[in-house]
């Protein structure tokens, strides 16, 4: 061959591997990924996604994470410089903002439909960091209709409920145990919270007492530490338990499964107060400033998209979800039925969960003290005392770690 002709083939060659790059990159800009932990809703969030990507010419890409392994998936992913472009997440998520560099949502994204609580509780240290989709993601008591006929009002009446229960041959109350995300409604009956003006509170008179209270449901037998949320869930919807405490995140699944059958009351009383489960909302975060990115425009989108009345609705439709959007809410509390003015009426009764960077620390020092407590390793006084310890000790690691 040729000098010339060589030349010109080589040029050839040069030039489809550049147009061949080029395609590459195109097209890795044009693919979202989408982490969720919505393993209910995994269909509906697959055709949404579906449905978005042929309107905005793009592959929005979803893939579930289970949510006890979420957040560390993302602190993982975050030192490898690797992460999901937008993430479904409830709104402690928050905290770890600095950890995850999650993009702040600029003021002209900042929906007015929405009102200030919800974009509360996606803010940390004054800036907003998530964009709330849904609401409410609270405890409330689930019942069978078929086995009780009045919902227990206090722990004391679920407790005399059990003998009648069992000649039917069915078990009592099911939840997730040995999840914090339970406990902490026992916590906030005494008084009690995790965080208080921005400070870990675990070391408390009111810790020591939800321990010891929460622990003698299970030394009655009236709960089962064993059995698990998927446990739980699976059973209550087989007509096993007669109650359950669950979220409102799994009443739709509930309603499908028991149809008629299903009714919703408060969570039982305890002698010192109502329960106080946590609410949030659930908010799109945006891991490695991924809004101010290559693809910001279509994420920015994708926000708009996920608030707007249609997906509101249909999320409150479908999903049997709460909505964010003030309109689409006011329809469903003048249209909700005596199962969801209930889901409602819990929600009042709930506190919203800390957003501050505080508040993943105080999970993981509850869920250490906790399991030490409930394996007769230390007594409630001694507990408190580590979880507080362990929070704040934990806390003060990653802010040395993160400092430059």
């Amino acid at each position: 061959m040729k000098r010339k002709e060589m030349t010109v083939a080589a040029a050839g060659c040069l030039l489809f591997f550049f147009m061949l790059a080029a395609r590459l990159v195109s097209a890795e800009e044009h693919k979202i990924i989408f982490w969720h932990k919505e393993s209910d809703s995994t269909k509906f969030i697959d055709l949404a996604c579906s449905e978005f990507s042929k309107e905005n010419n793009v592959i929005l890409k979803a893939e579930y994470i289970p949510v006890d392994q979420l957040k560390q998936e993302l602190l993982k992913w975050s030192l490898r410089g690797k992460m999901p472009d937008v993430v479904f997440v409830p709104s402690d998520f928050i905290g770890i903002h600095a950890q995850l560099r999650l993009s702040e949502i600029p003021s002209s994204l900042k929906n007015p439909q929405i009102s200030e609580e919800c974009h509360a509780t996606a803010s940390s240290c004054g800036k907003l960091y998530g964009a709330p989709v849904l609401g409410g993601n609270h405890l409330m008591l689930l019942y069978n209709k078929r086995f009780v006929r009045q919902p227990a009002a206090t722990w004391t009446e679920l407790a005399t409920q059990r003998t009648e229960l069992e000649r039917q041959d069915v078990e009592l109350i099911g939840w997730n145990y040995n999840e914090m995300y339970w406990f902490v409604s026992f916590l906030g009956a005494f008084g009690g919270w995790p965080m208080k003006g921005g400070k870990i509170t675990l070391d408390s008179q009111a810790m020591q007492e939800a321990l010891r209270f929460y622990k003698s449901l299970a030394d009655q037998g009236l709960v089962s530490r064993e059995c698990g949320y998927d446990c739980c869930a699976k059973l209550f919807f087989a007509g096993k338990f007669a109650y359950a405490l669950n979220g409102d995140w799994a009443y739709a699944q509930a309603e499908q499964a028991l149809g008629e059958n299903l009714g919703v009351a408060v969570i039982p009383a305890l002698a010192s107060g109502p329960a106080v489960p946590m609410f949030s909302t659930h908010v799109l975060i945006f891991p490695q400033d991924s809004l101010n990115g290559s693809k910001g425009e279509v994420l920015k989108k994708f926000i708009l998209f996920m608030q707007s009345v249609e997906m509101q609705r249909r999320m409150r439709r479908e999903l049997k979800r709460i909505p964010v959007h003030q309109k689409v809410l006011a329809e469903f509390q003048q249209e909700a039925d005596a199962n969801q003015q209930k889901i409602l009426r819990q929600l009042e009764l709930a506190r919203a969960m800390p957003s501050e960077p505080g508040m993943t620390f105080a999970w993981e020092g509850m869920r250490k003290g906790f399991h030490r407590f409930m394996t007769g390793s230390v007594d409630a006084a001694q507990a408190a005392q580590l979880m507080q310890r362990i929070a704040e000790n934990e806390m003060r690691r990653h802010a040395q770690a993160a400092a430059p």
